[in-house]
């Protein structure tokens, strides 16, 4: 079984290509049990995707209930959403002594989690202008 390598030391660093238009990717992150830690957000181009080599990336303070998170400076085009409520602030994510996620994650679509992480496809979505995305966090 493979199980979840999630890039939650997101760096953030330009890239420099032929210029595409920059823009905005709001994550409404749902499903907070607990308002303790961080909701760590990434979103991953298909190379990054289930490394620690994601570009983009935002956090903010976990909260009851709900938190949108924007990350900014996203070239247009698709990303799997990958979100981590990170409960003991450590940027990385807990694992049980099976290896399965001891904390909440969840992703892009909604994506389930069975055997082991969803692929790129299921999680990924189409960025272009204000981009608005709801994820649902899950315990495994």
């Amino acid at each position: 079984m493979r199980w979840i390598v999630l890039p939650f030391f997101v760096t953030c660093s330009a890239v420099s290509a032929a210029p595409l238009e920059q823009v905005s990717l709001q994550v409404a992150v749902s499903g907070i049990e607990r308002a303790e830690g961080v909701i760590l957000v990434a979103a991953c181009g298909r190379a990054e995707f289930l490394s620690h080599d994601c570009k983009y990336g935002a956090q903010a303070p976990a909260q009851l209930g709900q938190v949108l998170i924007t990350i900014g400076g996203v070239p247009e085009g698709t990303y799997a959403i990958l979100v981590l409520h990170d409960m003991d602030g450590n940027g990385v994510l807990k694992r049980t002594a099976f290896g399965l996620p001891a904390e909440p994650i969840g992703f892009g679509n909604n994506a389930q989690i069975k055997w082991g992480p969803p692929s790129f496809e299921q999680s990924a979505i189409a960025v272009s202008g204000h981009t608005v995305a709801a994820v649902t966090l899950r315990n495994r």
